[in-house]
């Protein structure tokens, strides 16, 4: 009769997880740290519109463009195979710092929407990746 494996290897606790690997701890921070950023800029993307001198039909406009222009990225990058994940990775995280700054400092519906450009390198990249 064979024993439950789960029994002869109870594993390594998250704590002990987390201290052998650093990298991924700082990755994981990373990740939320940008997506903290770049929810909020989500959830109070009205707020940011009006100040910029919009009202709800631009709001509509432009999360219609944030998806608009995330399309075509998501089909280039899921063609795309020479380079490596990591790559891709660090051109997300760039690029999003890059758009929650530039939304934040838009001052006018145009800025708004030039913004919205750095979507496609962003968000589109960080989740067309194929493990």
């Amino acid at each position: 009769m064979e024993k439950d494996t789960a029994a002869q290897n109870p594993g390594i606790s998250l704590f002990s997880f987390f201290m052998g690997h650093p990298l991924f701890v700082v990755l994981i921070l990373g990740i939320a740290a940008l997506f903290a950023a770049n929810n909020t800029i989500n959830n109070f993307l009205i707020v940011i519109v009006n100040e910029a001198g919009g009202n709800y039909a631009t709001l509509g406009a432009l999360t219609f463009f944030l998806a608009l222009v995330e399309f075509p990225a998501m089909l280039l990058y899921s063609r795309q195979k020479k380079r490596s994940s990591s790559f891709f990775l660090r051109i997300s995280f760039l690029f999003f710092a890059i758009e929650i700054f530039a939304f934040a400092l838009s001052k006018s519906v145009p800025a708004l929407f030039l913004s919205a450009v750095f979507q496609s390198l962003s968000f589109a990249v960080l989740f067309s990746h194929e493990p």
